[in-house]
């Protein structure tokens, strides 16, 4: 960021949190990271990325992840502004 400053909070869409526990953007600790899943997801699994600093896991109430929902939580957690990047299927 220019002249130094802090680095965004890191938004992962993952539907059945297949992200591994070990991928760097779970253990550099370099920013905050929210994960947002669907409602299927097995709660040790959950656990056990939440108990990650900077992870906060964001689960929905619905089996698949909706973009309407997802913008309307991030508003209300004063999100205004996305960079979105694409990942791996």
């Amino acid at each position: 960021m220019p002249q130094g400053g802090i680095n965004p909070v890191r938004i992962i869409l993952d539907t059945m949190l297949r992200t591994p526990v070990g991928a760097k953007v779970i253990t550099d600790q370099e920013a905050e990271t929210w994960i947002i899943v669907g409602e299927n997801v097995n709660e040790q699994k959950k656990q056990i990325f939440s108990s990650k600093p900077y992870v906060k896991v964001i689960q929905l109430q619905q089996e698949q992840i909706n973009i309407d929902d997802v913008l309307r939580i991030l508003g209300s957690k004063g999100v205004m502004s996305l960079w979105v990047e694409g990942g791996a299927k």
